[in-house]
């Protein structure tokens, strides 16, 4: 019987095992939820509950459904009370990943390789805060532990930014802490507080946006300052229920309705967010930005039919058809693709080999949302699919999504489970065991950078360069 996540778990043979122990990467996280200002001011934490229950809504479904009363998850109860609750229920989630989850975290945060219990609750609380209450327990410390190198944070266009000009210029931040350009609320006329959002990116732009002409120029020039400030990835939702995009012209009279608050249609809702998606997508190409597009079911009921029988073949269907508008103008940008359906996978993986050619290859990926980044068997079904795909070997590896520093713990997690895969395949001879390439090959996935060293997720290193 092995220990509770020994030195060689998920490793199911030599080759996989070897795989791993060469390749501890630092972790690029292109798409994070830590906010610039906490990683800007060095955060302190005041104990274990504030960084392994504080905003986890995944943990505290858990709890619900384990029958633990709303008290002791968000209510007023005490940090250790709500510990020890968790404590209580985490033996009972056998199998779950965030069992498995919750433990690497205490081994590789505190050194702690008991396993978390009711009866062990008290001494583990007792290590783990008398850690968090040393000098050297900052924000910057656990990061540099954890081997992170760069973060991503979502930003409205209207940001100023500010932290992260105090990150810039801060020596002793162990990591780059780069803004991603996020127009998502510049992309949803429907929402009653859009005339508020586009009044403060005018604002922030010194002008006032009156048409659609105006905001096309607004977005720009945000754009450039992002990436004077080290920018090179832009992220928003797909969850358009048509891609129809139209003229200007047209976008224009929508755009007005919509800052006069006026009712819109679904259909011109569709019409201006295709329109509008477009126009950035061009912008990506254009400054080299990586395009993050998450795919999301729209909420749309159709009589007789569920979303869930519907949405995934209409949003592949769409996608299609917004790359295809952009590929016929040679305006493609290199773009990754989130999905929360694993059923997904197999249709993204034909949906982007169909835009190929030249040296086009690797330049469109796909990869699966942060709730799954801790699941071995979605793991194992997106790294099928890409292999299926061909993608594998220059994909993006897996997303992280951290909303807090424990959630860098889980990269480990992907990097045994890729090794444990493809040593599987060298085991079973399914592929030679060429020894350097193999590293080569793993290095490409788990760590996103250019053959020029630029934090990029795309496009990959070369597999045979020197």
């Amino acid at each position: 019987m092995k220990q509770l996540l020994s030195k060689d778990f998920l490793l199911e043979s030599d080759t996989a095992k070897s795989l791993f122990q060469t390749t501890a990467l630092p972790i690029i996280d292109y798409r994070s939820h830590m906010r610039a200002e906490e990683i800007a001011q060095n955060k302190r934490y005041s104990n274990i509950t504030e960084l392994m229950l504080k905003n986890a809504p995944e943990k505290w479904q858990l709890m619900r459904s384990c029958g633990v009363d709303e008290y002791y998850i968000t209510g007023d109860a005490g940090d250790y009370e709500k510990f020890q609750k968790w404590a209580e229920i985490l033996p009972t989630l056998i199998g779950h990943p965030i069992y498995v989850a919750t433990h690497l975290q205490l081994q590789r945060l505190f050194q702690i390789f008991e396993p978390l219990s009711p009866a062990t609750a008290e001494p583990i609380w007792n290590r783990a805060n008398s850690m968090i209450s040393g000098e050297q327990f900052t924000l910057f410390h656990v990061l540099k532990q954890l081997g992170v190198e760069v973060i991503c944070t979502p930003e409205a266009p209207a940001s100023e930014l500010h932290w992260h000009q105090q990150i810039l210029s801060d020596e002793l931040c162990p990591v780059k802490v780069l803004p991603t350009f996020a127009p998502d609320a510049l992309l949803c006329p429907e929402d009653p507080d859009f005339p508020q959002k586009i009044q403060q990116l005018g604002e922030v732009c010194s002008t006032q946006i009156t048409d659609y002409t105006a905001l096309q120029s607004c977005l720009t020039e945000r754009l450039l300052y992002f990436k004077s400030l080290g920018s090179v990835t832009a992220d928003q939702n797909f969850s358009l229920r048509c891609f129809s995009p139209v003229s200007e012209k047209k976008a224009n009279l929508i755009f007005q309705k919509a800052l006069e608050q006026k009712s819109l249609t679904e259909a011109e809702i569709d019409h201006y967010k295709s329109t509008l998606l477009v126009f950035l997508a061009k912008k990506y190409n254009d400054y080299n930005f990586v395009m993050e597009l998450q795919l999301n079911k729209w909420d749309h009921q159709i009589p007789g039919q569920t979303v869930s029988a519907i949405a995934d073949e209409s949003v592949i269907t769409h996608l299609s058809g917004f790359f295809h508008a952009l590929y016929e103008e040679n305006k493609l940008p290199k773009t990754l693709v989130f999905s929360h359906n694993p059923k997904d996978f197999i249709p993204l993986g034909n949906l982007l080999n169909s835009f190929s050619g030249g040296n086009i290859r690797g330049k469109l990926q796909f990869t699966m949302r942060d709730s799954f980044a801790d699941n071995r068997a979605v793991i194992c079904e997106l790294i099928r699919a890409l292999a299926s795909s061909g993608l594998l070997a220059v994909s993006a590896g897996i997303h992280i999504g951290a909303d807090s520093i424990l959630s860098y713990a889980k990269a480990e997690i992907f990097r045994r489970v890729l090794a444990s895969w493809i040593g599987h395949l060298v085991e079973q001879g399914e592929y030679p065991h060429y020894t350097e390439l193999l590293k080569k090959i793993m290095a490409n996935i788990t760590y996103q950078t250019s053959s020029k060293g630029d934090i990029l997720p795309l496009p990959k290193i070369s597999l045979y360069s020197n």
